[in-house]
């Protein structure tokens, strides 16, 4: 009687906070193909993960739901206008197959718990899987989650899986707020303008078995003609090799606060490629990277600036980015005397 009891009380307080349709999970792995969660969403705008607990010694058990393409070709679940995804604690989505979730409009994925609410994507059948994309936004969110590979990253090889990726191109206002990002490839691709972006973790992300820098590498964060974009406390760990924030092309008006960088060992003695930014210069030799602001907290961290093409040597290419950009590097002491370590604040 007291099993059956705390189950309803448990069962009233989490549907009390979600008035829409619901996906109950029993303990261990549950299955949903894309077609079904896509008509729950289309039919009731906010679709609820619920646990069961049906004994009182079931609430540490595991609980995963894997979303499969199904026999519909469905492998794209859209949350779109006033529609929104909700996943509580302790809960792993996997999207298996080629599955991605894509939001557009103001559609939303919250989670309850930034380390417990997760979402895997499966780069091992799929290669270059992204598990949520943003297209044509206009206040898309996901907050209090962790995206990451359905499996070990030791278990990898040559794995291109990418956290989230902003294509649209467009004002797309989203937000993006207490996410941690694990064991991918590319953490965030941007391509829009106007988003924010608060408390983001990256831990075993764009990690490289090279101390260099490239166009082709990947990131935790890569900047992609993109505008008025606002960062607040980005932190990157555990990813030797790797590039936490890449810049390229015509990007204005971008604000980074607070990049704390510790990657652990000494794979790169001479410090990690931490900060590329590589831009162009216009017919009249202006540089096409302007006005933006970066205050980076980089323990063994490089910033690397380049302008393909340009006759200009490398210390005239740091004078002119830092001429239209403040960049400011905690720990280097120089003041612009090293080309790899600048401070671009005064």
């Amino acid at each position: 009687m007291y099993v059956k009891s705390l189950f309803i009380v448990i069962m009233t307080f989490h549907l009390s906070i979600c008035y829409s349709q619901y996906i109950f999970l029993s303990p261990g792995v549950n299955e949903i193909s894309c077609s079904e969660l896509q008509q729950k969403l289309d039919q009731y705008g906010t679709v609820c993960i619920i646990k069961k607990f049906l004994d009182q010694n079931q609430s540490d058990f595991d609980y995963s739901l894997r979303i499969k393409e199904g026999d519909m070709n469905c492998n794209e679940i859209n949350i779109g206008t006033d529609q929104e995804l909700k996943l509580p604690a302790d809960v792993f989505i996997k999207l298996k197959d080629n599955n991605t979730f894509v939001l557009s409009d103001n559609g939303k994925i919250s989670g309850t718990h930034f380390a417990t609410s997760l979402i895997g994507i499966d780069p091992l059948s799929s290669p270059g899987n992204t598990a949520i994309e943003m297209e044509d936004c206009n206040g898309c969110e996901i907050s209090n989650l962790t995206i990451r590979t359905n499996f070990k990253p030791d278990s990898l090889l040559n794995q291109t899986s990418t956290g989230l990726e902003i294509s649209g191109g467009n004002d797309d206002s989203a937000i993006v707020d207490m996410v941690k990002f694990d064991g991918l490839d590319n953490g965030i691709i941007i391509n829009g303008h106007n988003n924010e972006f608060n408390d983001l973790e990256f831990r075993n992300v764009a990690t490289k078995d090279d101390c260099d820098a490239s166009d082709d590498d990947p990131s935790a964060i890569a900047m992609m003609d993109s505008n008025h974009n606002v960062f607040n406390n980005i932190s990157h760990f555990k990813s030797p090799g790797a590039i936490t924030l890449k810049m390229k092309g015509n990007c204005n008006l971008n604000e980074i606060n607070n990049i704390t960088l510790e990657q652990d060992g000494n794979d790169c003695p001479d410090g990690e490629p931490s900060l590329y930014i590589r831009t162009d210069l216009d017919a009249n030799g202006n540089i096409l990277l302007n006005n933006n602001i970066l205050n980076t907290n980089m323990n063994n961290g490089l910033v690397i600036l380049e302008i393909p093409g340009s006759s200009l040597s490398s210390g005239d290419i740091q004078a002119l980015i830092c001429a239209s950009n403040t960049i400011t590097h905690f720990d280097s002491v120089c003041n612009g005397a090293d080309y790899n370590l600048i401070n671009c604040s005064n």
